[in-house]
């Protein structure tokens, strides 16, 4: 019957290329973030202090999106008391 949906001619269509590509792009780029950017993020003055931390005292960063993990708890309520005494004028 015609040329299947995508194709002209049994060559593939610009927009079908176009979608490879930018498939491959996307793709690429997650591997840059992953690979190049994101240690190297682990080497600057902001973050480096606590991937020290995190490495020297063998926790696990992972674990954190999970509310059931005592860890977390801990780190959360740290954190909720540590900006409230910010917000009231603490130093």
């Amino acid at each position: 019957m015609g040329a299947e949906k995508g194709q002209i001619g049994g060559k593939p269509s610009r927009s079908m290329l176009r979608a490879w590509l930018t498939l491959f792009l996307a793709l690429a780029g997650l591997a840059l973030f992953i690979y190049v950017i994101g240690p190297a993020g682990l080497e600057t003055p902001l973050l480096e202090p606590m991937a020290t931390f995190i490495e020297e005292n063998d926790i696990n960063a992972n674990a954190y999106y999970y509310t059931e993990v005592d860890e977390f708890f801990l780190a959360e309520r740290h954190m909720r008391d540590h900006l409230g005494y910010l917000a009231r004028g603490g130093h």
